[in-house]
């Protein structure tokens, strides 16, 4: 019961926060619950007119008969229209709605502190992005109004038979109460299916993804057919969990179809033996039999919302985890800006007693203290996993010392290391990201007034404009998929350009000569370091021949 409480309660709570977004559409979404509350009005109007019509056709009272058949098609008629707005409106809506969603999320994740969106697997943050708003987005637009349509045909329906006949009335309500007591575990089952599917899903999409974006190392390790294999693997648990819910809905189906055929045939029974008493006409029966139904129906349309608010809390819930994800707050934006107009000028780089642990694990990095002046270079070094990658990633400030502090120092004005002070700081990661487009709009990224003499500058600087220039589009040349037209090497030597185009005091560089041979890495570093020679630069590298550059030397070391 408690977890059941627990359920219903996660549910109020989605929705209460979905209502609240629902509030900046609520004129679109009122037009659209009244189009299909008039499209409902109209469609009982047809059934009431259809049956004045049969019994004006029994009678043979051919005014009435005329009369009652052009009012019933001018309703379904306009039924019909108002219902293809209706799905105009709603379109508009959801698009809309779906849009500014996207819009968001996307915004919350690139704000979001690395080290709280980092947990997500790209390919589930695409499912989320995709999946789970298109369920929220039309859940917010056709849920309320589906409430008060298919409530105003089950009322309306019902008010129509009492009023001729209330044994039937009650008759056309059997299914009521079974689907009521059966409502509780319907909604846990639903609610339990919804949210494996969902996770499948998401686990498939970040498989094929990740697998696809690293498709020539699995080739290259004759990985191809265990790939193949696992991604069945997840592609037949996603089947069973769809199966079983499957099984679930047919024999809810199969259930709630043989009551309502049961409720039906009562209903049919009834109306023919008033019809037999002569208590009601031939049009009555009719109209006793077509009401009856959508009586039972509409019922069972209202408690199939219920599903329908399960699937969208669930995706609700999901995106809620998203958006509960910490803002980089840019504390120091302005602080940043004004030391930056000072560029170039005396800059400090210090690190003390700093200290890092990945939750409450051993400490990766402790008793830190590095003191760097522009014109410096540190050349960090140390085994695989001794925390290089997560020094670099407190210089980004991507994450937070555990103890001690990082400052950078600018004509005597010091600021703490944060996301504010990336403006500072020009990176050149060992996973090279260079994105879709020419190379020309990739150097544009970090400078977008710069001009042609300023690109082929900085890729002379790199050594990247001796092999672009002798492509036959130059800068334009367009980066094809998975970069197969460029080299590892060069590659990484546009990347350098790049980052040299931001103009920052601090260079921090990853493994940047490791797809380099050694002539062509003495050649980069020797250009890179004379046009840096303002400039703090900081290097992770496995090469001694690296080291010759560098002032200074700081080897991570594991924790004993």
């Amino acid at each position: 019961m408690k977890k059941l409480n627990h359920s219903f309660q996660k549910i109020k709570n989605e929705w209460c926060r979905l209502l609240q977004y629902a509030k900046k559409h609520k004129f679109g979404i009122m037009f659209y619950t009244a189009l299909g509350v008039l499209s409902s009005v109209l469609s009982l109007f047809v059934v009431v007119f259809s049956k004045n019509l049969i019994d004006a056709v029994v009678e043979h009272q051919n005014r009435e008969v005329l009369k009652n058949a052009l009012l019933a098609t001018a309703f379904a008629l306009s039924s019909f229209i108002i219902s293809s707005i209706s799905s105009w409106v709603v379109a508009q809506i959801s698009t809309k709605i779906s849009t500014e969603m996207r819009h968001e999320l996307y915004s919350h994740i690139m704000l979001s502190k690395w080290s709280s969106i980092g947990k997500f697997h790209t390919g589930e943050l695409i499912n989320r992005l995709e999946g789970d708003i298109s369920a929220v987005s039309n859940g917010v637009v056709s849920f309320i109004p589906s409430i008060f349509t298919k409530s105003m045909i089950f009322f309306g329906s019902f008010a129509i038979i009492l009023y001729y006949d209330k044994t039937m009335a009650i008759l056309a309500l059997l299914s009521a109460p079974i689907l009521l007591i059966s409502s509780k575990y319907l909604l846990r089952t639903m609610r339990k299916y919804s949210k494996l599917g969902r996770e499948h899903n998401g686990k498939i999409l970040s498989f094929a993804e990740e697998s696809l974006q690293n498709i020539i190392f699995i080739k290259g390790f004759d990985l191809t057919k265990d790939y193949i294999g696992n991604f069945k693997s997840l592609l037949l648990q996603s089947r069973h969990v769809s199966l079983r819910y499957e099984r679930f809905s047919i024999l809810l189906n199969l259930t709630l179809s043989v009551i309502g055929l049961a409720v039906s045939y009562a209903c049919y029974g009834w109306g023919v033996y008033r019809l037999w008493q002569g208590v009601v006409t031939f049009g009555t029966m009719t109209l006793f039999i077509q009401l009856a139904g959508g009586l039972s129906s509409s019922f069972s349309s209202l408690t199939s919302l219920v599903p329908q608010a399960v699937r969208i809390s669930t995706s609700s819930e999901r995106l809620n985890e998203l958006s509960e994800a910490d803002i980089e707050q840019d504390f120091d934006k302005e602080k940043v800006l004004r030391m930056k107009e000072f560029l170039p000028c005396d800059i400090s780089l210090k690190l003390s007693d700093v200290e890092f642990s990945y939750e409450d694990a051993i400490p990766v990095l402790r008793d830190l203290n590095l003191d760097i002046k522009n014109g410096e270079v540190l050349g960090i070094v140390g085994a695989s996993g001794e925390g290089k990658t997560t020094l670099l990633r407190l210089l980004l400030g991507l994450i937070s010392p555990t103890k001690g502090k990082l400052t950078i120092t600018i004509n005597g004005e010091t600021v703490d290391i944060s996301d504010s002070t990336r403006r500072l700081v020009a990176y050149v990661p060992q996973e090279i990201n260079l994105f879709s487009g020419s190379i020309r709009s990739n150097l544009l990224l970090i400078k977008p007034d710069a001009t042609d003499d300023e690109l082929i500058e900085t890729l002379k600087i790199s050594s990247a404009w001796d092999f672009i220039s002798n492509l036959p589009d130059g800068l334009d040349t367009i980066i094809t998929p998975q970069m197969k037209n460029l080299s590892l090497g060069q590659q990484q030597r546009i990347a350098i350009a790049r980052a040299l185009l931001a103009d920052c005091p601090i260079l921090v560089m990853d493994e940047v000569t490791s797809a380099l041979d050694y002539k062509m890495e003495e050649k980069v570093l020797e250009q890179l370091m004379s046009a840096s020679k303002d400039k703090i630069c900081i290097v992770t590298t496995h090469r001694d021949s690296v080291l010759k550059y560098c002032d200074k030397v700081y080897e991570c070391l594991p924790y004993v």
